[in-house]
């Protein structure tokens, strides 16, 4: 497990290109170069022209989910993060 703070709790593409290097570039597979895909929903900090170069230089297409789809395209945000989430913050509150 790996964490990373933000001070406000959003992420920046400085914590972009920190997951890319820390997470992404350890998958197997990318040490050998192996092209990979990489799926990204339209958060600027995911198409920023830095982050978009650091991913090619990974051998790594990018693909960006339009904004507005998270419900069709992003199951799991829906299904199971928005209901995690949800019942977090009602443990929290209570």
């Amino acid at each position: 497990v790996i964490f990373r703070t933000q001070e406000k709790g959003w992420m920046t593409e400085e914590l972009v290109a920190d997951w890319l290097k820390v997470v992404w570039g350890r998958r197997p597979g990318a040490l050998l170069r192996k092209r990979g895909m990489l799926i990204l929903d339209s958060f600027r900090g995911h198409i920023t022209e830095k982050i978009r170069k650091q991913i090619s230089e990974m051998n790594t297409d990018l693909v960006v989910i339009p904004g507005g789809m998270t419900s069709q395209l992003q199951v799991l945000d829906v299904v199971v993060n928005k209901p995690f989430k949800d019942h977090l913050r009602k443990q929290y509150h209570d």
